[in-house]
This record gives C-alpha cells, structure tokens and sequence, in this order.
C-alpha cells in the first residue's frame, strides 16, 4: 500500500498554473486530492464510454434477425404494406370520376390542376 502511495505522489503532486491575459497574471493552485478525483473521473467516462460501444457493437440488430428467412420476408412485407397504407391516398380521391371531382370543386378542395379552388 505504501508503494502506491509512493508512486501516486509522484503523479499527483500539487500544480500551479499561471494565467496571463495581458494586464494581470493570475495563478491557479490545484491540489493532488482534486487531481485525483479529476482522473477517477476521466476513468469512469472511458470505462463507460467503452461499455457503451462493446453494447452498441454486440446488440441484436432489431426483432427481425432472431426470425428465420421466410418469417423475416413475411415480417418485411407486412411493414412495407403498412407504409403504402399510410402514404397513399385513398381510392376515392384517385378515381378521376366527374362525380368526385365536381363534389370535390363544390366543397373547393379539389386537388391543384382540377378545377377546384386551388387552380
């Protein structure tokens, strides 16, 4: 224990640092205490930060990885339907039926190019 702290003082003595901003020169004491919760600090950030990356780098990459091939096809599939359902408009609005557009300019809220009261 006393070889520890023997070599610790060596490291972790007391520092002065000197500050001139042209008009006065200041110093700044730090003690050997403060230096070394500084570097207890700064090892607990890279044993977190390296944590973080050996998580980041061996996680499952989703729920669909631990699904064989043709379930993971069928699961992709049913994603990307649920996407057109949500981006495409509905049937309604794409019959271009002169029954739908002229309700449509009726109430003016007939797609631009139409007729309605975008145009």
């Amino acid at each position: 224990m006393t070889q520890v702290l023997a070599a610790t003082t060596g490291l972790f003595r007391d520092r002065d640092l000197f500050v001139h901003d042209g008009s006065k020169l200041r110093r700044f004491r730090i003690s050997a205490p403060l230096q070394a919760v500084f570097f207890v600090v700064l090892l607990g950030l890279v044993a977190w930060a390296s944590y973080a990356t050996a998580r980041l780098l061996t996680r499952p990459h989703g729920a669909i990885q631990n699904l064989t091939l043709p379930a993971a096809t069928e699961a992709r599939a049913r994603m990307i339907e649920r996407a057109k359902e949500v981006t495409e408009p509905t049937p309604m609005l794409r019959s271009n039926s002169p029954g739908v557009l002229g309700a449509l300019r009726m109430r003016g809220s007939a797609p631009f190019g139409m007729g309605g009261a975008g145009t």
